[in-house]
């Protein structure tokens, strides 16, 4: 399989022109992107760079295994859009130095924005409410302008925040504050629980590591 994939690559630089891959049951570890000088360039189903398709993942391709995708060493000032959801497995998204947007997968993400204001979009069904199944951004920075979009669409001025000596004081104290977004923090790092309909019940669970204090994070870093 993996030579099939090479034949590919190797037709498209050769003969010019986008591939298209039907289907999935293939593994693919890190794909790194440096350079870059065109409008539109983005990392998803679709992956383009200069502005152009050389890669197309069919509606079937829920079946690729993706480990990583590494941003941080492209050139376009523009930023790039990472769309990593129509990929499975635990995916370790790295941003560039620009203005990206970011959204995760049904996997267990580690998400470097990079430097630059980075919009880190999650959804529901694509993290969980556990350490071990929660999605990490590694580096978000309410100074540089980053901020989370959260779908469905929360009410994200129903929002409070404390500190808490554990991830499972977090949790219960999340639980009865009846908010739609509920941040806490436990020793360095910051959590950020969301309850869409406020019933009580938490839908899902982000990390923010290395947070340092509840002063790096407000109701404007939600979207």
């Amino acid at each position: 399989m993996e030579q099939d994939i090479l034949e590919r690559c190797v037709t498209y630089f050769t003969h010019g022109g986008p591939i298209e891959w039907i289907g999935g049951g293939i593994t693919i570890g890190t794909i790194s992107v440096s350079g870059g000088d065109g409008a539109a360039d983005n990392f998803g189903n679709t992956f383009s760079i200069l502005g152009a398709s050389w890669l197309s993942l069919s509606a079937g391709a829920q079946g690729v295994t993706l480990g990583g995708v590494d941003y941080s060493g492209y050139g376009d000032v523009g930023g790039v859009t990472l769309d990593v959801s129509g990929f499975k497995g635990d995916t370790t998204v790295v941003g560039s130095a620009f203005d990206d947007t970011i959204t995760d997968n049904a996997g267990v993400n580690t998400i470097t924005g990079g430097a630059g204001a980075d919009v880190f979009t999650f959804m529901d069904t694509n993290t969980g409410t556990t350490l071990g199944l929660i999605d990490k951004i590694m580096d978000f920075s309410n100074t540089a302008g980053d901020k989370i979009d959260l779908t469905p669409v929360v009410d994200v001025n129903n929002y409070g925040e404390a500190g808490y000596a554990d991830f499972n004081a977090f949790l219960a104290g999340a639980d009865t504050a009846d908010k739609a977004v509920w941040v806490g923090l436990v020793g360095s790092d910051g959590f950020v629980a969301v309850d869409h309909d406020t019933n009580g019940s938490i839908d899902y669970v982000i990390q923010l590591a290395g947070l340092g204090s509840l002063a790096n994070v407000d109701v404007a870093s939600f979207a």
